[in-house]
């Protein structure tokens, strides 16, 4: 069996609050996703580990690459700053399971640097 995770610490602008209009996981430049998302634009379904929901998502690549669709999920799950969501593939015998996964920072306090100083 293979295994590819990717795992990336959440900010406040890519959980949309921070006055943008996303939802979304920036995917640095240098990374390269394609283990996990062969397809750029495709859209993947993901088993949410915690109780099996389906989240459908898929990558983008342009100016940014992001992970996109992820909206929804953010809010049911109260999504934080400092949370960190994984990503992971399983391959076995050529057939491929998708799964995410949330690790919530519940006593934790994460500041993030504004423009004109932190927010909680």
């Amino acid at each position: 069996m293979k295994i590819i995770h990717v795992i990336k610490k959440l900010n406040n602008t890519e959980l949309n609050k921070a006055g943008t209009n996303d939802s979304y996981v920036m995917v640095p430049k240098k990374l390269d996703v394609s283990d996990l998302f062969p397809e750029v634009n495709r859209t993947i379904e993901f088993i949410f580990k915690k109780n099996g929901d389906i989240i459908r998502v898929r990558h983008t690549a342009g100016t940014e690459k992001r992970i996109v669709g992820l909206g929804e999920f953010y809010r049911s799950n109260q999504v934080c700053a400092g949370d960190e969501i994984l990503f992971e593939r399983q391959i076995l015998h050529g057939e491929s399971r998708y799964y995410m996964d949330l690790k919530q920072k519940t006593r934790t306090l994460v500041l993030q640097k504004l423009r004109e100083g932190f927010a909680i």
